[in-house]
């Protein structure tokens, strides 16, 4: 049986998200979103409201696919107490010295690199 997702955002980046989701080997369980008025998205359930999420606390993992930076953020903090997942898409590079986050989603042929050099001098002339 695959892992359960609980995808936060039925929108534009929640279709890519859940794209990868699934790619993951995850089994969607179905969307929170607080602007979407119709009963279902990509053929998965629209599950409640974001404030919906602890519903699901232990029987899931969530992921939050909002666009907007500082939304993620609000959510992130406000719920906490939840499981976030980590995706990174088969055809991305991480470097090995790179820590992720919870919750971090890495698409389809990214690089991610860190930078390990510190500049202590600045130069003028």
């Amino acid at each position: 049986m695959s892992k359960r997702i609980i995808i936060i955002g039925a929108g534009g980046h929640g279709k890519v998200v859940a794209a990868l989701a699934v790619k993951c080997g995850y089994g969607i369980l179905g969307f929170l979103d607080d602007n979407y008025v119709d009963n279902g998205f990509m053929g998965y359930p629209i599950l409640g409201n974001v404030s919906d999420a602890r519903k699901w606390k232990g029987d899931s993992e969530f992921i939050i696919a909002i666009g907007n930076n500082c939304l993620r953020q609000r959510i992130s903090e406000e719920y906490n107490d939840l499981y976030w997942s980590t995706f990174v898409h088969p055809t991305a590079h991480v470097s090995l010295n790179v820590e992720l986050g919870v919750g971090t989603v890495i698409f389809t042929n990214s690089v991610v690199n860190r930078q390990t050099l510190h500049y202590k001098y600045f130069f003028s002339g």
